[in-house]
């Protein structure tokens, strides 16, 4: 795997969490994979490759930090951003990082160009008990 080329504190600055920076690492390692495997060597400079990792990391934080769109009081309700299954178009870092990557390939990533696990039901979703689509 490739160093990092970003770090929590610039992931901290675009996005308000209460996560660890340990644990917002873990999202940045996982940026970085997808910033290295899809747009490396496609003509982006170095200074863009980060901001796209920082905010490719950012979107996936709020996988585990949702960000709230409203906010009840007496039936105590919240309604959060984005929807499960929209990639990075289910925040606006994801947004943001396809705004950032000229080339179009974030953009252009669609379900089958990733891999799908689908738990049987009533498994504990892991690898032994999981189909591979």
């Amino acid at each position: 795997m490739m160093a990092n080329r970003t770090r929590a504190a610039a992931v901290e600055d675009v996005l308000d969490t209460d996560l660890s920076s340990g644990t917002v690492t873990s999202f940045i390692d996982t940026a970085n994979i997808l910033v290295t495997e899809y747009l490396v060597g496609e003509g982006l400079s170095d200074v863009l490759l980060l901001e796209i990792e920082t905010y490719v990391a950012a979107h996936l934080v709020t996988l585990r930090d949702r960000r709230t769109k409203a906010e009840g009081a007496d039936g105590v309700r919240f309604d959060y951003q984005g929807e499960f299954g929209m990639g990075l178009d289910s925040s606006q870092y994801g947004q943001t990082a396809q705004f950032l990557d000229s080339t179009g390939i974030l953009s252009g990533l669609s379900d089958d160009d990733r891999i799908s696990f689908i738990a049987k039901a009533g498994s504990e979703a892991t690898n032994v008990s999981a189909n591979v689509v």
